[in-house]
């Protein structure tokens, strides 16, 4: 089976290198990985969002089935356009990306269907209203850009900001770049992650992973 891989960090390395175990692997990506590279029988070169570019490169390949690894080319609707094609595709469709591609609409969802871990949560256009329902709220407050940040855009008083003061200011910035911007309660505890594989109908959960994003001991980092 020819099977696609779309992107070329840490994390489409070790997809690589499954995949390469039982499949004859190509790959397109923004920027080589030797890696990958070496274990991949076709390599191609594009911006992973350019989603014609992509299907240009898996059709000339022949690919029997395509696996998507960034969250960007997810948000472009990539794998609406493979399977479009006659491509199956491994990722959600546009619509369903948007889980991870809009934070709002992710706990908009969970608010609809009562999905149990709910957060208290507010997304506001106007600066003044921001302001006044954290003065309200009176307790720290987590900060966060609607749409990808690369996991850079969150940030949590207590840890990259030093109050609700600092708060309201990062809030304020993001209203004027973006146009809105997502306030929450903060929650304390241990951060963990439950991925699962899902075709619409079944389900396979795969193990609990924990990520340590802060540095040294006492994460001061």
């Amino acid at each position: 089976m020819r099977v696609l891989l779309v992107g070329a960090g840490g994390r489409e390395s070790a997809i690589a290198e499954a995949l390469s175990r039982d499949s004859e692997l190509y790959v397109v990506a923004k920027h080589k990985n030797p890696g990958i590279k070496r274990i991949a029988k076709g390599y191609g070169i594009a911006k992973e969002t350019d989603v014609q570019k992509v299907l240009d490169f898996a059709l000339r390949w022949n690919i029997d089935m395509a696996f998507i690894g960034p969250e960007t080319p997810l948000e472009k609707g990539i794998v609406n356009v493979f399977e479009e094609n006659g491509i199956p595709t491994v990722g959600p469709t546009k619509e369903a990306a948007m889980l991870e591609t809009n934070k709002a609409f992710a706990r908009q969802i969970m608010e609809k269907y009562k999905i149990p871990g709910r957060k208290l949560f507010k997304v506001f256009d106007d600066v003044v209203e921001m302001k006044t329902w954290i003065d309200e709220f009176g307790k720290p407050v987590v900060v966060k850009p609607l749409g990808l940040t690369g996991g850079k855009g969150v940030k949590v008083v207590g840890c990259q900001l030093k109050d609700n003061e600092e708060a309201k200011k990062y809030a304020k910035a993001l209203i004027e770049k973006d146009g809105k911007v997502l306030i929450e309660e903060r929650t304390d505890g241990v951060e963990f992650t439950f991925q699962v594989f899902t075709d619409g109908k079944k389900v396979i959960p795969m193990p609990l992973a924990q990520d340590y994003p802060h540095a040294y001991e006492g994460d001061v980092g």
